[in-house]
């Protein structure tokens, strides 16, 4: 089974960052065209001006699973992502993840003077509802950065990306789906075993993988406007 993984499309019609994304579900489209994946996989943030029909055209193509992100049009995108800690189950592997930023989460979860055990317990109640479906899980999918100063220089150690960092290191999946950050792609390889990839899909970075379920293997591309550009692969 192939796998196109992207993430933070930024579908927004004035722009975004300084960038024309006006265009980017077009991209998106011309890509999913081009590479045939059986199924795609996001990492949220497709931002305010995605449709109903833009879901509907990719949905007519491929299967889609995608959690959400900071940047959305919330009002749609609820219907398409999935379920905090949902496993999916495809062939052979199985799939989950966890929606948004987790400081977004805290309105909903409880008052703001117990954050730390808040997060942590919604975290766990996610961390036993996916071992309940996987005695292993092949991919986990979150918009929530875990903490990786290695990776990101200068990134503050928070209660929220270090509670995912923990997430993560006791869950233990075969490959850490992620979005969110800067720059266009980013690999890490956790103590534990779990791989750890990035990428940015919008106009500005045009990275994407693909991922191979037969043989485990990630390939990550940039589209440089003449052809698609592998950049890394790695098993997981």
């Amino acid at each position: 089974m192939r796998l196109l993984f992207v993430s933070d499309i930024h579908m927004n019609l004035k722009g975004y960052k300084g960038t024309d994304e006006s265009y980017a579900m077009i991209w998106l489209n011309e890509l999913i065209d081009e590479i045939k994946p059986n199924v795609l996989l996001s990492a949220g943030d497709w931002d305010k001006d995605v449709t109903p029909n833009d879901f509907s055209i990719i949905s007519s193509k491929v299967k889609l699973i995608t959690i959400y992100g900071n940047h959305e049009n919330f009002n749609i995108i609820k219907d398409y992502s999935i379920k905090d800690g949902k496993v999916i189950k495809l062939d052979n592997i199985t799939i989950s993840g966890i929606n948004g930023l987790l400081k977004d989460k805290m309105p909903f979860l409880g008052k703001y003077d117990d954050e730390k055990n808040i997060i942590k317990s919604y975290l766990k109640e996610i961390s036993q509802k996916i071992k309940k479906h996987a005695n292993k899980l092949d991919i986990f999918i979150s918009h929530q950065p875990p903490y990786l100063p290695e990776v990101y220089q200068g990134m503050v150690n928070d209660i929220y990306n270090q509670a995912i960092l923990d997430f993560i290191m006791e869950l233990r999946p075969r490959l850490y789906l992620n979005g969110h950050m800067k720059p266009c792609y980013s690999f890490y390889e956790f103590s534990s075993g779990t791989k750890y990839l990035r990428v940015d899909s919008s106009q500005s970075c045009k990275h994407f993988a693909i991922i191979d379920t037969e043989n485990f293997e990630v390939k990550v591309y940039y589209d440089n406007k003449i052809n698609f550009e592998e950049i890394l692969s790695f098993k997981f």
